[in-house]
């Protein structure tokens, strides 16, 4: 990044144009994301069935979810990620565009003590960013995430909670856990 030579001011009127999309093309580049990078690869060939029990279920693969998922993860805990849509990453994955920055110098944008890298989302992070970030969370969780399903109820069992879900290809499911 930094200062980039395009030669000369152009003369003519479409040497002109299109010097403007080059800026325009080269200045927008390192702002663009692809999407793609946040279908988990069990949603690839046919979205995963939820197991029937785990210590953790995470309902929603935004941000917060994925975060949280890593870290329970990290620490021994048996986990599953249950999101309604067949692409994780939340808001970031629904409404973000090249030109969406958030202040992640906040505690709940802030993923560098997770991701241990001194390359992780800085103070104003664009979303290309983020979402590079994001997809990142959820390879480490890519086996537990089970995408196309939805929570319908989750209702206190004993010592845990029983999370009833259903999905398109597979009907309803029960996933019993500590949490």
């Amino acid at each position: 990044p930094g200062a980039e030579c395009l030669g000369a001011a152009p003369l003519e009127l479409e040497a002109a144009k299109a010097a403007a999309a080059e800026i325009q093309a080269r200045m927008q580049g390192r702002m663009r994301f692809d999407k793609r990078q946040l279908v988990p690869s069990g949603s690839l060939l046919s979205p995963a069935k939820p197991p029937a029990e785990v210590d953790v279920v995470v309902v929603g693969a935004g941000l917060l979810g994925l975060y949280m998922a890593v870290t329970l993860t990290r620490r021994g805990f048996k986990v599953v990620v249950l999101e309604q849509r067949l692409l994780i990453g939340g808001i970031w994955s629904m409404y973000a565009n090249s030109h969406s920055q958030v202040n992640s110098s906040e505690g709940g944008y802030s993923l560098k003590d997770i991701l241990g890298e001194s390359g992780a989302n800085r103070d104003h992070s664009t979303a290309r960013e983020m979402i590079t970030d994001i997809a990142k969370l959820a390879k480490e969780v890519d086996a537990s995430t089970c995408c196309g399903v939805k929570v319908v109820r989750i209702a206190k069992h004993g010592d845990g909670y029983m999370t009833i879900s259903q999905t398109d290809h597979a009907g309803t499911h029960i996933t019993v856990s500590r949490g």
